[in-house]
């Protein structure tokens, strides 16, 4: 039996419809591509709201409130300001959350005419982007978004609409609550963690257990993975399981903290 590709496509149109729908939230649609360059050659990612409302759009309880974009550290950050600023945006300067201060160097508010919802620049405290992405307290959070590709760090849970929390995080509420996912107790499963237990080792360099999937019209020479080599980061989802049954949860290690 042969693959049918035009399924493929349908796919695909619908994903890249979603993605131009929230976009067009925040931006005159004649900047999309504009913003959309500037991402790429900044080296960075759309995420929160936006990005989990496009990789799982049942979860949302409401459209996105605000656009954030996470940039690198970088020994100037000017880019992002002048692009925005050339749309029509003007800035607010913001206090990082004080959750996120470790992996959080600076925040800019910038809003529009266009749109009472405001983009939020945060430039990471690294030189990669996904470091405030995986300091998020729930997994269903951890998905992100480039000019080009949609990934979902925790697919098999956040597809299923379920969600882990990372309590070493801290005890404040979540960003935008838990909407309709359910919120896992380790305890009460009844086998193996597999690959989104939180001791399992995750090495962005390779996209381990990432689920990636382009929503632009690409060079298919290229793939997804392109966006993780210059990306080391190692994690864990925290430092250890309550899942009874997990053999990992029996292992001796040492506790990891985001590097």
């Amino acid at each position: 039996m042969r693959l049918n590709k035009s399924f493929y496509q349908l796919a695909l149109s619908i994903l890249r419809n979603r993605v131009k729908r929230a976009l067009h939230r925040f931006l005159p649609p004649n900047h999309v591509d504009t913003f959309l360059r500037t991402l790429t050659q900044e080296g960075s990612v759309i995420a929160g709201s936006v990005a989990t409302s496009i990789v799982a759009p049942e979860i949302m309880n409401e459209p996105p409130r605000n656009l954030n974009v996470i940039v690198p550290f970088r020994p100037r950050y000017e880019k992002w300001l002048t692009v925005l600023k050339q749309m029509g945006f003007d800035f607010d300067q913001a206090d990082v959350k004080r959750r996120n201060q470790r992996y959080s160097d600076m925040c800019y508010i910038a809003r529009s005419p266009y749109s009472e919802k405001p983009i939020v620049v945060l430039w990471a405290a690294s030189v990669s982007p996904l470091l405030p992405l995986l300091a998020s307290r729930y997994t269903y959070e951890m998905n992100f978004m480039t000019a080009d590709y949609v990934y979902c760090i925790y697919p098999r849970l956040t597809l299923r609409r379920e969600t882990f929390e990372r309590p070493r995080v801290g005890n404040d509420e979540a960003t935008h609550g838990t909407g309709a996912v359910s919120v896992i107790d380790p305890t009460s499963m009844t086998g193996p963690c597999e690959i989104y237990c939180p001791m399992e080792l995750r090495s962005t360099r390779q996209a381990k257990g990432i689920a990636m999937v382009p929503w632009a019209t690409v060079d298919y020479t290229t793939t997804g993975h392109g966006f993780f080599k210059d990306q080391t980061l190692v994690y864990r989802v925290h430092s250890w399981c309550r899942n009874p049954h997990c053999h990992r949860a029996r292992e001796t290690y040492i506790p990891s903290h985001l590097l």
